[in-house]
Order: structure tokens, then sequence, then C-alpha cells
């Protein structure tokens, strides 16, 4: 989401990062970030931000319902049947998306930079486009970070995000199985027929959450492009590897669980 400029940076040691579109010192406030090596305490945002932030989740959310419920091809959807995997559906995007880029902004931040996030609004759009049919391409935005940053903070930021997800998505396999081992019968895809409990509820959303998690951190740690595992690689093999060793164990822990596909 950023990239070097023209290497005329701040020091030896050092590479500064600029936004793709334009530079954000005409924000109020923004060359506060730079008084001190250690940044800002805890994480900043912008009026403009929070909205596009909550454009985004919004968007996501509407799409992620359309793929679950397939409403224009469903004509027994009920309301409140709507409403339940509109709950999961930002749940799901609240934790998987969301926390994923807040992981990269807080370290940016927490590092000395202007860090915010931009939704792109043409994606979102093709995303709710796209989910009518049953498909989610999801690429809601991305945070943009300006500053001057090592190679080793460079990692770090990367890290957070894919992290983040794989945190998440092992926080929520041992609660998906807590909430769908005593509902099997209640599940969607064991019983069709039977009425979903309030735990086959969360089973399922708990379900979401953990492989969304799981997707999200392995397409961002691959090592191409301008993704996070490029530049995680380029800092530290050794962390590159643990990134996608710890990946790969949360994923195996799920094979002896009661899968819902």
């Amino acid at each position: 989401m950023w990239r070097p400029n023209d290497g005329r940076g701040p020091g030896p040691g050092r590479v500064e990062y600029r936004l793709y579109r334009g530079s954000p010192y005409g924000i109020p406030g923004v060359r506060d970030y730079y008084s001190g090596s250690s940044g800002p305490r805890g994480m900043k945002f912008s009026r403009t931000e929070i909205r596009q932030l909550l454009h985004a989740t919004l968007a996501l959310t509407v799409a992620f319902t359309f793929v679950l419920t397939e409403p224009f091809f469903n004509d027994n959807l009920t309301m409140e049947e709507i409403g339940m995997f509109m709950g999961i559906s930002l749940l799901v995007v609240g934790t998987g998306f969301v926390l994923h880029e807040m992981g990269h902004k807080y370290y940016a931040q927490k590092f000395g930079c202007w860090s915010e996030f931009r939704a792109s609004y043409g994606m979102l759009f093709f995303s709710i486009l796209i989910s009518m049919f049953g498909f989610l391409i999801a690429a809601p935005g991305a945070v943009m970070i300006h500053g001057p940053i090592t190679r080793r903070e460079n990692g770090i930021i990367s890290l957070a995000g894919p992290a983040t997800n794989i945190v998440i998505a092992a926080v929520a396999l041992p609660l998906y199985a807590i909430f769908t081992l005593p509902n099997l019968g209640s599940m969607p895809g064991w019983d069709p027929g039977a009425e979903a409990t309030g735990g086959a509820v969360l089973g399922v959303a708990f379900f979401l959450v953990f492989w969304l998690n799981i997707v999200l951190a392995g397409f961002n740690l691959l090592p191409i492009g301008n993704f996070d595992g490029r530049k995680i690689l380029n800092w530290r093999g050794d962390i590159y590897v643990g990134a996608w060793t710890a990946l790969v164990f949360v994923a195996m822990m799920a094979a002896r669980m009661p899968m819902l596909i």
C-alpha cells in the first residue's frame, strides 16, 4: 500500500515511504507524527478515515450477506433470516478485513508514520455487484502510510495484518467447536429441515470467521507484488517462514473438527 520515494530519504539506515496518491502534509496534525521517534500514543483517526471505514465495512457486509443468502435466487428467505446473516457478515467482515487493516495502522503510527485507511469505492461497488451472483471478490481499500521507516519497521507493519488474521482464526476455532458440537443436529448443512438454535448460529458465525481469516492471511502472505508477504520476506526470511508455519498449524487444527462444508 506504499512505495519508496526517490531515495533522498531522512538519513542513513532509514527509507521513506509515501502514499500512492499525493502527500498528507496538507492534513492538519500530520506533521505531529514526526515529532518523535516513538510516534503517537494510541491510534489516531480522522473523520475522513472513519467515514471511509464505515462505508467499506457496510459495503462488504452487504456483499457477504448476498453470498450467504443468494436473495435473488431464494424466495424462502424471511427478514429475520436476512438480519441474522447480516449480523454474521458484519462479525466476519469486522474481524477479518477491518482488524487486518487496523493491525497495519497501529504499527505504522507506533513508528511515527501518518497512517489512514482509504476505501476503494470502485472495487466495493464491484464486490457488491458480483456478490449478487454468489461470488465474493473483496478489495475494500488499504491503509495508506507516509513517513520514514526502516526495513525492519516496514516488515513489522506488513506482518501485523496477517498475524492479526492468524490470531483471530486461532481464537475463533475453539469457539466454533464449543458452539458446534452440542448443536450438530441444527447446523446448516447437517439437517436443513431443523430449526437453527442460537448456539448453531454462533457456530456458523465462528466457522466463517475462522476460514475467512485463514484465507486472508494466506493470500496476504504471498510473496508477490506489493503484498505483505513480499515485504516480510525482504525483511527476514525466518519470520516469513514462521508466519506460514503458524498459519498452516492453525488451519490443520480444524482438520479433526466437523465442518459445515
